[in-house]
């Protein structure tokens, strides 16, 4: 079985340019073949190791904030030995279609004028609205209520140094 460091050795060995000559066709569909392969086996690892962090990363943010609720830590981060994880809890909501029940008590609830909250003339921005509802429920102010949320629970990893 060929192993990471074999493959590396084997990327390293095409310093120069393939045309040169200094290999022979059968080698060089060899090498793109392996350079596919890597690139296969890096993006699933990648993707696995990214859902690992969201969860990691969710079960973090989750315990953080019980323990801060429950007065045992005043701080939202943590230090490990490699990292400092920070929890970010938001609220999230999906943006109302522009015309729609939401849409209309949502640019009411903000005070739009009537031409603005039954005209085309605009639209929430998720990320913005995200924002607006994460500072409101902090500031302990309302929301309307026709509008579909959720609580997001993730971490924020620095490396250490």
């Amino acid at each position: 079985m060929v192993v990471v460091a074999d493959l590396q050795a084997i990327i390293r060995k095409v310093k120069t340019n393939p045309q040169t000559g200094e290999y022979d066709l059968p080698t060089l569909v060899d090498l793109g073949f392996l350079c596919r392969e890597i690139n296969t086996i890096s993006d699933e690892l990648r993707k696995e190791a990214q859902a690992k962090q969201m969860l990691i990363g969710k079960l973090i943010a989750g315990e953080i904030t019980k323990a801060s609720l429950a007065g045992e830590i005043s701080s939202p981060t943590v230090r490990g030995e490699l990292a400092t994880g920070t929890s970010d809890v938001r609220e999230i909501a999906s943006c109302p279609k522009p015309g729609s029940p939401e849409f209309i008590e949502m640019a009411q609830h903000l005070g739009l004028p009537d031409d603005i909250v039954h005209g085309k003339l605009m639209t929430f921005h998720f990320l913005g609205l995200s924002d607006w509802l994460t500072e409101r429920a902090g500031e302990g102010k309302s929301v309307p209520k026709g509008l579909k949320r959720y609580t997001e629970f993730k971490t924020i990893f620095r490396r250490k140094g």
